[in-house]
């Protein structure tokens, strides 16, 4: 397969340039990338909107009004756009407090998510599901024959990860299966990355079977789109975000789960503050840690997704002719700095701990787009984020006053950054 060498170097061009951060740098970089020669092939930010990219362009459905192949911000507005999500959970026996995040629209449901958005393009797609082994690869061989497939499996299970093996079962994660090799038994995968790459059957099909809900799943499209109506397939997306960012499962689908977020952060004593739940020490780094990963680099392209969707929003003006789409860009843009500068304070840079974990994070968030130019495996890096955190353990790098004021601070931040997205969530309605 051809080798895309030379789009890492785009990125930190940009980044010397602009002094954006790696993942802000990269996302503008793949606004502008052609599909790879021999394969259609993108660079991706989200794995769910970077799959229908790749799956819709491969099947010759592009957008109606630029007659070129549709961009991964106008698919994620299309399918949705934002979302919220936070959970917290505390796991007595085993000493042990997690933290997540999310900003995409139906972060939990990607079938759904990608099927909402084939359906306002108009587009027919049809859906695989297997638990047994030899079906699955029935099924995956015949889904092929549409083109590129998209595949549900665990990427705690895929080798090129380098994942701990703690984290396996619970990899959830959508890639694209592009071809088959069934002489030297490797399968091409299109996973975000800054170019496709091969993996054998043995290793896609452990991580195919490994989350048994998914059942093997796979999408394909089938056929129809490009007569689509993209002025009522943007209106439908911007509804379902709307209604999603205020009325989804639970409370913690909703904004409401941010708000709840800024009120645990400092000044709580009930059994979900991060008081509680999050004491100094590894407790407090993991929750660090994780939500600094989650708003930068967990499948966000940086500021919890909000910068991407400003994009969708600028070209949805521009492609509709509605001016409020272009000024409620500025808006989202603006807050996914405000997200930025949260998990600035939340993991500031440094010579310190915390400041050689972000430096690990960024570091990693790198390794997986661009695996082969970064000097460390990714095995390594995830080494060295543990024995950066059992130094935490026996000695927290800040003291008492200074985790009270970190979390004040975090605390006013996240709190300006909810009226912030409630006052855009109005005008969203009101662009309607």
């Amino acid at each position: 397969m051809t080798k895309r060498s030379s789009f890492k170097k785009l990125v930190r061009e940009r980044m010397k340039k602009t002094g954006e951060s790696y993942s802000s740098a990269r996302r503008q970089v793949i606004a502008a990338a052609a599909p790879q020669a021999g394969i259609t092939h993108y660079p991706g930010i989200n794995p769910a909107t970077s799959a229908l990219r790749i799956m819709l362009a491969a099947a010759g459905v592009t957008n109606p009004v630029t007659k070129q192949p549709f961009s991964e911000a106008m698919l994620l507005g299309i399918a949705g756009g934002l979302g919220a999500g936070v959970f917290t959970f505390r796991y007595e026996k085993e000493d042990f407090s997690s933290f997540f995040a999310a900003g995409r629209h139906l972060w939990h449901d990607n079938l759904e998510f990608m099927q909402a958005c084939l359906g306002r393009l108009g587009v027919e797609c049809k859906v695989w599901e297997s638990s047994a082994a030899k079906k699955g690869w029935e099924q995956l061989r015949e889904a092929l024959a549409h083109g590129p497939v998209a595949a549900w499996l665990d990427m705690a299970e895929l080798p090129y990860h380098g994942l701990p093996a703690w984290m396996s079962g619970g990899g959830y994660h959508v890639l694209v299966v592009q071809s088959l090799d069934e002489a030297r038994e490797v399968a091409v995968l299109s996973d975000l990355m800054d170019e496709p790459l091969e993996v054998p059957f043995g290793d896609l099909e452990r991580a195919r079977l490994r989350i048994k809900k998914d059942k093997q799943r796979l999408l394909a499209v089938t056929g129809g789109g490009n007569a689509a109506d993209l002025t009522a397939a943007i209106g439908s997306g911007l509804q379902a975000c709307a209604d999603g960012l205020t009325t989804g499962r639970m409370k913690n689908f909703t904004l409401a789960a941010f708000e709840d977020w800024a009120k645990q952060l400092h000044g709580s004593t009930g059994k979900s503050s991060w008081a509680v739940l999050f004491p100094a020490g590894r407790h407090l780094w993991t929750a660090q840690t994780w939500a600094y990963d989650c708003i930068e680099h967990y499948f966000s392209g940086g500021g919890m997704l909000r910068p991407l969707y400003a994009d969708f929003l600028a070209e949805a003006g521009q492609q509709t002719g509605n001016k409020g789409l272009a000024a409620l860009a500025d808006t989202y843009r603006s807050i996914g700095a405000q997200w930025t500068e949260l998990a600035d304070t939340l993991l500031p840079a440094g010579k310190g701990l915390l400041g050689q974990a972000r430096e690990l994070y960024e570091l990693r968030a790198e390794s997986y787009n661009s695996p082969a130019e970064v000097e460390l495996a990714r095995s390594e890096i995830w080494q060295r984020i543990g024995e950066l955190k059992k130094q935490a353990s026996a000695q927290y790098p800040l003291d008492g006053s200074q985790v009270d004021s970190m979390l004040a601070s975090a605390q006013q931040q996240l709190a300006a950054i909810c009226i912030a997205e409630r006052d855009a969530l109005a005008t969203l309605r009101e662009v309607l």
